[in-house]
């Protein structure tokens, strides 16, 4: 039969432990449960300013701190749908590759494309269709510098 050796279990286990160990302890005031707050600074000053301009158009609409959307957790479900939704608008409503919009919230370009599957299927609900439309106007809005997307 052949199997791991000790050694290489060994081995597994401890990345196990580093994975487990990574967030390390949890921040006060942080953005969720688990996040120190090193990583919580990385990812701010890593997120651009079109990350941060569709961090708060998204997190304003969903009553979620724009700081959550940014977390290298899943945080509460409320946010993780407003993270996917921030990503989707990141790709189709801003033309971003799967990679770029996901570097922008910290994901993996599959977390960005399983998102978008997820959100396009939310989309058959009028009122969730017509919500998405106003964001991706309101962002178009805001990055060109035009009001006139938002009113048509």
């Amino acid at each position: 039969m052949m199997g791991t050796s000790h050694a290489g279990r060994q081995e597994k286990a401890s990345g196990y432990q580093q994975i487990s160990n990574r967030a390390g302890p949890p921040a006060p005031g942080g953005a969720c449960p688990g996040q120190s707050r090193e990583r919580r600074a990385g990812r701010q000053h890593g997120a651009s300013g079109l990350g941060q301009m569709v961090s708060h158009t998204v997190s304003s609409a969903f009553l979620v701190p724009a700081s959550e959307l940014q977390a290298p957790t899943r945080c509460r479900a409320n946010v993780a749908k407003a993270r996917q939704v921030a990503m989707y608008l990141a790709h189709v409503g801003l033309g971003l590759s799967y990679t770029d919009a996901g570097r922008l919230f910290g994901r993996d370009r599959t977390t960005v494309a399983h998102a978008c599957r997820l959100v396009e299927e939310r989309r058959e609900d009028p009122r969730f269709d017509a919500s998405l439309d106003y964001l991706e106007q309101t962002l178009r809005a805001r990055l060109f510098g035009t009001l006139e997307a938002v009113s048509a």
